[in-house]
């Protein structure tokens, strides 16, 4: 038995400030913790994501209370506030995890291989039937982060 850790982070979701409007530095890591077998298939698979907001006004002031530690998007659960917004009323801890599971008995080869919706809105959301019920965020960075943690798995 092998364990890995892999961490995607991007800064896409930041935005400049202007004269009317507060900008936004908004790091995304996601993290993935896989488990493989002497076959690299994959026995667990844990996935976090962490985003903090960091808020600066025009002048480059952060605006962000500096003293609170940011919490992950599992450790939120049900206070991420997603599951309102989900089409199938799940929260992002239960959607990540409903992936998680969805790798278990899985290669890293068979993970990169799901089929993915690559227009608009829905980009790198789940197009199996095996998920479409229990995952309808975009798990790109999840299948990256995955692969990367089993590459690394020791």
């Amino acid at each position: 038995m092998k364990t890995g850790l892999g961490i995607v982070t991007s800064l896409s979701q930041s935005k400049s400030a202007s004269a009317s409007a507060a900008g936004a530095a908004v790091p995304s890591s996601v993290a993935a913790a896989v488990s493989v077998d002497s076959a690299g298939v994959i026995v667990q698979c844990v996935i976090d994501n962490l985003q903090p907001t960091i808020s600066f006004d025009s002048t480059g002031t952060i605006t962000t209370d500096l003293t609170q530690a940011p919490q992950s998007k599992d450790a939120l659960g049900a206070a991420y506030g997603m599951k309102s917004a989900s089409s199938i009323g799940k929260e992002w801890n239960e959607q990540a995890a409903a992936f998680a599971q969805w790798c278990v008995g899985k290669t890293v080869d068979q993970v990169n291989g799901l089929s993915l919706k690559t227009a608009g809105g829905e980009s790198g959301v789940p197009d199996s039937p095996d998920l479409t019920s229990s995952v309808t965020i975009s798990v790109g960075d999840f299948i990256t982060a995955i692969g990367k943690a089993v590459a690394n798995a020791q």
